[in-house]
């Protein structure tokens, strides 16, 4: 199986008609489908649906304009 196809595959069992919509626990929707939760939650953060919730979203960096004195002795 090609990469592709696994990511495929992953990006299937992943979306709304299985994992998502089943209700179940990662543990216990891993536990039926015979896969270990680690891989779940390794394709979930790869997940580019967005549907993975607030722990997984991008960072976001702004701009900081320091002024006058460090007041750090160092």
């Amino acid at each position: 199986m090609t990469r592709a196809e696994r990511r495929q595959e992953w990006e299937a069992r992943i979306a709304a008609a299985d994992y998502r919509a089943s209700g179940q626990s990662a543990k216990d929707w891993c536990a039926s489908n015979n896969l270990k939760p680690g891989q779940l939650w390794y394709q979930l953060s790869r997940d580019s649906s967005g549907k993975t919730g607030p722990a997984m979203q991008k960072t976001k960096w702004l701009p900081v304009e320091v002024r006058g004195e460090s007041i750090c002795p160092i």
